[in-house]
């Protein structure tokens, strides 16, 4: 999408020969300060919705605190460890798409600086935050568990909703999309629903207990009974479609660039304006699954190992971590690739998954380099 042209900067000379001309003038005016009241401006770029739509407290959705992800580990009474699809062209969910620039931003590692982490766990406002480039706290994976996951799943969306686990998978080769419900102890495949249309399909999310499913390139959003798979609705949108998760108030959904885009949940129609992610100042693009936690967004980048935790006011990345020191075996595929990410609040931790991957893990994140000696901890 290429930028509309910039309204003209500076002094506007004018020569006004009579009243009338004068008048007509003050009119045009006053119009082109108006262009500048609307809620979307295409000439004008901005860093986040006018209004933020997103819950006030993550209480008022039964939510856990936002910052649990980020905090180191502290054991509650039941045992169970808190856890914590570029550009301007949107590139294929499959193996044909180049990797996007910044994909390579988990070589490297934010240089420690003073106030890089609070009390919290949270990464401290550091100099330069207000423009979003403050840098990311490194995080690291603790695997605690390991489920069953189908080698044949190209998975696109992973989704746990009232205790039970969900999964989108899309339709390579002569495989069809897909909806399943899977043992959230185990991964067995309990429940599946092939889509029979020829359409591929993509992340998913729960709004008031339907399930939401977003399509790649077909413009169509499916809405699914859960007890039944039956579909009960539709929408249409422009654009391709790759993650999207609920916040509680608003749908947040990427497309493969470096945005996060807002719908409306009862209309799915856009609202606000697309938030631009930043890592350490940089454009993060190829933005891919996302799981709303709280007030913040947790995204996977297409074609890379990189987890990254987004704030969807500012677009920044609070927090990054890399999955491939899992050191878990892994197809031999360009196509098989990390996706697919779901939090369970019951057990305050999350299950990671990736396309074709013959397991999924449960895990939490700690600061990189925390001395962890949690007895659940499977050896890496």
């Amino acid at each position: 999408m290429s930028p509309a042209p910039a309204r003209p900067a500076g002094s506007l000379t004018v020569v006004i020969g009579t009243r009338r001309t004068a008048l007509v003038v003050a009119v045009l005016a006053l119009a082109a300060l108006a262009t500048g009241c609307g809620y979307f401006e295409s000439d004008e770029a901005h860093l986040a919705p006018r209004r933020p739509l997103l819950p006030p407290t993550s209480e008022s959705l039964s939510a856990p605190a936002p910052l649990t992800p980020t905090i180191e580990p502290q054991p509650p009474a039941t045992g169970a460890a808190p856890a914590d699809s570029g550009g301007t062209a949107p590139q294929p969910d499959t193996a044909e798409q180049e990797p996007g620039e910044g994909d390579e931003t988990t070589d490297g590692e934010p240089a420690p600086g003073e106030g890089d982490e609070t009390t919290d766990g949270e990464p401290a406002p550091g100099e330069g935050d207000e423009n979003g480039t403050g840098e990311s706290q490194r995080l690291q994976i603790v695997v605690i568990g390991e489920l069953l996951h189908s080698h044949t799943a190209f998975t696109q969306g992973l989704e746990i909703f009232d205790g039970r686990l969900y999964e989108s998978t899309g339709a390579p080769a002569d495989r069809a999309s897909s909806l399943r419900e899977l043992a959230r102890d185990t991964g067995d495949v309990l429940r599946l629903q092939e889509i029979t249309e020829d359409i591929f399909a993509e992340g998913l999310t729960f709004v008031d207990g339907a399930i939401f499913q977003l399509t790649w390139q077909d413009g169509v959003a499916l809405v699914w009974d859960p007890s039944d798979f039956s579909e009960i609705d539709r929408f249409s949108y422009e654009g391709q479609g790759w993650g999207l998760c609920f916040n509680g108030r608003v749908l947040v959904m990427s497309d493969g660039s470096d945005e996060l885009h807002f719908r409306d949940p009862v209309s799915f129609e856009r609202v606000g304006n697309p938030v631009p992610v930043t890592m350490n100042g940089e454009e993060l693009p190829s933005l891919n699954e996302l799981e709303c936690v709280g007030e913040l967004v947790w995204a996977n980048v297409w074609q890379t190992d990189l987890l990254v935790q987004i704030d969807p006011v500012t677009g920044r990345v609070l927090a990054h971590a890399d999955a491939s020191d899992l050191g878990r075996p892994r197809p031999d595929d360009a196509n098989a690739v990390l996706n697919g990410i779901a939090w369970d609040p019951d057990t305050e931790t999350f299950l990671i998954t990736g396309k074709d991957w013959p397991a999924m893990y449960e895990i939490y994140f700690e600061a990189a380099g925390a001395p962890n000696e949690d007895p659940r901890r499977l050896n890496p």
